[in-house]
């Protein structure tokens, strides 16, 4: 599935499960709890969950997170933050560059404040249960593996980043820059072989009109369509390729290369080539065999190992829901309850948005830089950053070091705010 929305609570009610606990640890009642509360796993290994309170309903999903996915986490939020290195050693730091510079952890310090109190205290005791499980059991063995013996305690924001990277996941896509790079190929080729490349492009390739006079947007008639296309062609200077057309197609050629030696963004762009879908459906209680309603959904996600989704099941007062959701995240995404059942499909919206931005020295910048933007120039802020990379061949515990800034390491981040704080993924 893309373009998924994450949903951080479900409060809903399903039948309680009967079964018995299997050693798990989290039925011994780790220290935290509010109150009575025990986890049990069915015979599929499923962990229901069951309290008196929702602090400590996921309090204990944060602990059972932390049981079975714990490494896996800790790879998502770093992803999410840019701090892969610092676990997985220097291979990661490509990725650690552009996720930094794409802000997923700087989205997600912006949307905390803006949830719900209720919302808050729910990551507030997942992120408590995750850290309780830490500081009473051992590390997976992957830590030893990479000659690290901490885990850097969980807390609310890591699972809305987690949040967000799942998000991006689902949306990121390079259609801006994959498109002037093809409006840059045809004009070169109209120029050199004697037709309008620019006009052969937007109104035959990418035309923006209907196929007929009839529409049902008031907006979208096909001369206002005409007059929005010849006003394009207008500024990009008769269908040949201006200046700043070819340097801002070379800056995003350069951009698109590097994005795509990084893994998570290039299977985000494979996605999107491939137009990943995903599927639900229903049927009518009347067409169904048992007299109720079903339904069936698909989301598409990755085939991952360890799996995307997590199963679980959660029940504490009005609280009965069971389905999956993501580890690092409290609540059920998708599943059901007494009464209804709940997916998530493709929404195929553009959400990704590229700009090219002329800048120009500014000593009043803070970054000493600015954009220029109706003849006046806007300072470009700064944002520091400081990579670590970890050692894991060197023999000694948590060997951590600075890698210094220089090459393909930024000394900081620079972020144009009149772009919604977006950052500068390429400069000339």
């Amino acid at each position: 599935m893309r373009r998924l929305a994450i949903v951080a609570l479900v409060l809903l009610l399903v039948p309680a499960v009967a079964a018995t606990a299997k050693g798990d640890p989290a039925s011994a009642g780790p220290s935290g709890l509010e109150g009575p509360a025990r986890v049990v796993r069915d015979a599929d290994g499923l962990a229901h969950i069951l309290a008196d309170s929702r602090h400590d309903l996921f309090f204990l999903q944060g602990t059972v997170h932390a049981q079975d996915r714990l490494f896996q986490m800790d790879v998502r939020r770093r992803q999410a933050d840019g701090t892969l290195a610092e676990l997985l050693g220097p291979a990661a730091l490509p990725t650690d560059v552009q996720l930094r510079t794409i802000g997923l952890h700087r989205a997600a310090a912006r949307s905390l404040p803006a949830l719900s109190d209720a919302a808050r205290e729910v990551l507030q005791a997942y992120a408590d249960g995750v850290n309780a499980w830490v500081a009473e059991h051992p590390l997976p063995p992957e830590y030893g593996l990479l000659e690290l013996t901490a885990f850097r305690p969980w807390t609310p924001l890591d699972s809305v980043a987690v949040g967000k990277l799942q998000a991006f996941g689902l949306s990121f896509d390079l259609d801006d820059i994959d498109r002037t790079v093809a409006l840059l190929a045809y004009q070169q080729a109209g120029q050199a072989a004697g037709f309008d490349g620019a006009r052969l492009f937007f109104e035959d390739l990418w035309r923006s009109q209907p196929f007929t006079p009839a529409t049902t947007v008031p907006d979208a008639t096909g001369a206002q369509a005409a007059a929005a296309t010849a006003a394009r062609q207008a500024r990009l200077g008769a269908g040949q390729p201006s200046a700043q057309l070819r340097a801002a197609a070379g800056l995003a050629r350069r951009y698109a290369e590097q994005a795509r030696k990084v893994p998570l963004l290039a299977r985000a762009l494979e996605a999107d080539r491939s137009r990943g879908g995903s599927n639900e459906w229903a049927v009518a209680g009347g067409h169904a065999a048992g007299g109720h309603p079903l339904v069936a959904n698909d989301p598409h996600l990755g085939l991952d190992a360890p799996s995307t989704f997590y199963p679980i099941h959660l029940q504490a007062g009005a609280t009965d829901a069971i389905g999956s959701g993501f580890a690092g995240a409290p609540g059920v995404i998708v599943g059901h309850n007494r009464s209804i059942a709940w997916g998530a499909t493709v929404n195929p919206s553009d959400v990704t948005d590229t700009y090219a931005e002329q800048v120009r020295p500014d000593p009043s910048s803070p970054s000493g830089l600015a954009t220029l933007y109706q003849g006046q120039l806007e300072p470009v802020i700064p944002i520091p950053e400081v990579f670590r990379q970890n050692n894991p061949a060197s023999g000694t515990p948590d060997d951590l070091t600075v890698v210094p800034p220089g090459g393909p390491i930024p000394p900081a981040t620079l972020i144009v705010p009149r772009r919604n704080n977006g950052p500068i993924i390429q400069l000339d």
